[in-house]
């Protein structure tokens, strides 16, 4: 599986990409939201992106109407916990919102549940490992 991070210039970045790898994922990164339409268009697109909110050419907003049209999960990524934000991010089809500092067993969470998805954009919960 591949995860795409569209990532700002926050430093937290690295302990993601950690963490996914430490979960066995490709993990590609790029800073423009005009990267990761390439990347979401080409022959290989990831299975899930894990964006920032905000990015040099776009927001979390433009990531997820273009992985709704490719059926790609998109993870929001933010150093605020905003409950009415994260309510918002959710409400508008984002498959889940993350806040570091990203502890393995969370983002092995995020990552079973992308896998375990029913249909694209119909998220199940998988059970979480005691």
């Amino acid at each position: 599986m591949t995860a795409l991070l569209l990532r700002d210039g926050a430093e937290y970045w690295g302990e993601l990409r950690a963490a996914l790898e430490d979960q066995f994922l490709r993990v590609c990164e790029v800073r423009w939201f005009s990267e990761a339409a390439k990347c979401l268009k080409g022959p290989e697109p990831p299975q899930l992106v894990f964006t920032a909110v905000l990015l040099a050419d776009g927001d979390w907003e433009r990531v997820l109407l273009l992985g709704k049209r490719k059926s790609v999960p998109v993870i929001v990524v933010s150093t605020c916990l905003d409950v009415r934000f994260c309510l918002d991010v959710l409400e508008k089809g984002a498959f889940d919102f993350i806040v570091p500092p990203f502890e393995q067993d969370d983002v092995a969470y995020v990552v079973r549940n992308v896998g375990w998805r029913a249909a694209p954009g119909t998220p199940w919960l998988a059970p979480r490992a005691a």
